[in-house]
């Protein structure tokens, strides 16, 4: 690094020279980092505030926490970009994106034009940063001219938009810790795995075979209800997670026939449960592919509102990665829409299974909760089925009773059905609430 007397001038020349990298300024009370894409900026971080670009999307969208921090450690784990991976998944839109992403890069130019002297380093990356959907980048000019103090108020940065989600990163230990401790059993490696564990159960059945920590006193019931099991993985389901009001509920069946359990504090992602859980199964010969569905007529059943029926239909068709769309309003079924290779009986009955295990094991857990509808989080479930990963997630607040589900083709990222999940949701809440005004 050099001490440079005028970083901005060095940024000025980078813009003039179509420079693609990564300039690292740095001094006692600054940290910048900014990323060109031949001579635009497509992001910048400023150390001295965390949180901006999720901030303000956060705000401004109706993404809600869980589901943001699943896509963002789907985006980590797969090197995805994560502000072309919200738009592309229609979780958020561009002009949403753009306008986060704006927020972030105003305020770390902003501290580099203020700073004075300071260590410079650029790193030339042309292949790593030229990629890059240049509809998500800056002109250092519009940006010099937007800058104001007013954005103090919106402290932060988020580590991944752009170069940081593709950057490699801390991948879940899961894998690490099986290779290195081959010898402890399952209970053990998910209790090595795990952040927000509160107990773990191994059974055989709807018999417990072993728990940690021990049941209290001399009870020997398994803590998770036996409806919840019996609806969920002894009726086919390969892996299950709950999300409930306080926590998450999540089971694996292993290959020697019995399965493990876990309940986790809601601090801990699905996504990272469900990984550590699937590390218990048995890895797959051959890796599968998605293969685009046969063209054919949709099917459709027991649409009661038809103004959530066009925008269902379009969502599908132009998701060929889902297998079928059910909406439901406590326990009247609004809507039912898929393809061929999903039937609308097989369909309905299986989300009625799995429906009425998420609404047990809610009902269980939240007693204890004295928190308003409102402050809880909202429901949710995935379940690895035989045939594809099924996904569900409540409508508004706690409680509300209308949930949307949708059934992924089993070869697609997990994080793509969150996504494509929180898309469908958002539509379908802006039209029942239209509607309802």
């Amino acid at each position: 690094m050099i001490l440079d007397p005028e970083p901005l001038s060095t940024m000025i020349a980078l813009v003039r020279d179509h420079a693609s990298g990564e300039l690292v300024c740095a001094s006692e009370d600054l940290e910048v980092h900014v990323y060109f894409q031949r001579g635009r900026i497509a992001w910048a971080t400023d150390a001295s505030r965390p949180l901006a670009f999720t901030r303000h999307l956060l705000e401004h969208t109706r993404i809600d926490t869980d589901t943001y921090r699943e896509l963002l450690e789907t985006c980590r784990r797969e090197k995805r970009p994560l502000g072309e991976t919200l738009v592309s998944w229609g979780v958020a839109t561009l002009d949403e994106v753009r306008d986060a992403l704006r927020l972030q890069i105003d305020m770390a130019v902003e501290r580099i034009r203020s700073a004075g002297p300071a260590q410079t380093l650029f790193l030339r990356r042309p292949s790593q940063f030229e990629g890059y959907d240049t509809r998500l980048t800056f002109e250092l000019d519009d940006i010099l001219a937007g800058v104001t103090e007013k954005t103090a108020s919106n402290e932060g940065n988020e580590s991944v938009a752009h170069g940081d989600a593709s950057r490699p990163e801390r991948i879940t230990e899961v894998r690490l810790i099986v290779a290195e401790t081959a010898r402890r059993t399952d209970i053990e490696r998910i209790r090595a795995s795990l952040d927000g564990l509160e107990w773990v159960e191994r059974l055989d059945g709807t018999t417990l075979v072993e728990s940690s920590p021990p049941s209290p006193g001399a009870v020997t019931a398994p803590r998770v209800p036996a409806d919840v099991a019996a609806r969920t993985l002894l009726d086919g389901a390969q892996l299950v997670a709950l999300r409930l009001a306080g926590a998450t509920l999540a089971g694996v069946h292993l290959p020697s026939g019995q399965s493990l359990w876990c309940q986790v504090a809601a601090e801990t992602t699905v996504g990272a449960i469900v990984t550590s859980l699937a590390s218990l199964l048995p890895t797959p010969a051959e890796a599968t592919t998605f293969a685009p569905p046969p063209s054919g007529e949709l099917w459709m059943s027991a649409c009661a509102d038809t103004s959530l029926g066009p925008t269902t239909r379009e969502f599908l068709e132009r998701c060929p990665e889902i297998h079928g769309v059910l909406v439901l309003d406590g326990s009247k079924t609004v809507l039912g829409i898929g393809r061929s290779s999903i039937s609308a009986e097989s369909f309905h009955t299986l989300v009625s299974v799995r429906g009425s295990a998420l609404t047990l094991a809610n009902a269980i857990e939240s007693a204890g909760h004295e928190a308003s509808a409102a402050e809880l989080s909202p429901r949710r479930l995935m379940s690895a089925e035989a045939d594809y990963v099924l996904f569900a997630t409540e409508l508004g607040h706690h409680g509300s009773g209308r949930l949307v589900w949708i059934a992924l083709d089993r070869a697609c990222s997990k994080g793509l059905g969150w996504g494509y999940l929180t898309s469908l949701g958002r539509q379908l809440s802006n039209l029942w609430r239209t509607e309802a005004a």
